[in-house]
């Protein structure tokens, strides 16, 4: 992944996740091939026995089945990002999908769009300060610009 100008943070931490890490093969992907190959392997063993093509087949098939899924998540280009030391409170940002009093919403802040609430209703394109942040999630308020003196 790569950010350049106002698109990231400048502290954010990004590191690519490797092959065989955790963050790369989740428990549906494990249990999905698990069963392509698990099946694939049985019904292969049971052609063995009865030389039945239907079993043949199927088995080669399931086998085949749990080898793409395996390609495709190996070859997945996956990035761990670390916001380590970032913070965005009180920094401004946009609304892209529009905050109701307590319901959540989305804000664009240098770049990244983070899960939003407000006590305020706040509509598409307003500018707004984080006021506070808890994890992945930020707490907004519409942005009051000075007036000109």
């Amino acid at each position: 992944m790569d950010f350049k100008g106002s698109h990231a943070p400048a502290r954010a931490n990004h590191e690519e996740v490797g092959v065989l890490s955790a963050d790369r093969w989740g428990i549906g992907s494990l249990v999905m091939i698990g069963a392509f190959m698990g099946t694939g392997a049985f019904l292969l063993f049971r052609w063995a026995g009865t030389r039945n093509g239907f079993s043949l087949g199927l088995a080669l098939l399931l086998l085949g089945g749990g080898v793409v899924v395996f390609v495709v998540k190996a070859a997945e280009n996956i990035e761990r990002v670390e916001f380590r030391g970032y913070d965005p409170v009180g920094k401004t940002g946009v609304v892209t999908v529009a905050l109701g009093r307590g319901a959540l919403g989305s804000v664009k802040v240098d770049g990244l769009h983070w899960s939003a609430t407000s006590k305020e209703h706040l509509e598409i394109g307003e500018p707004v300060l984080v006021v506070s942040r808890e994890g992945l999630h930020i707490s907004v308020r519409k942005l009051r610009t000075q007036p000109a003196a």
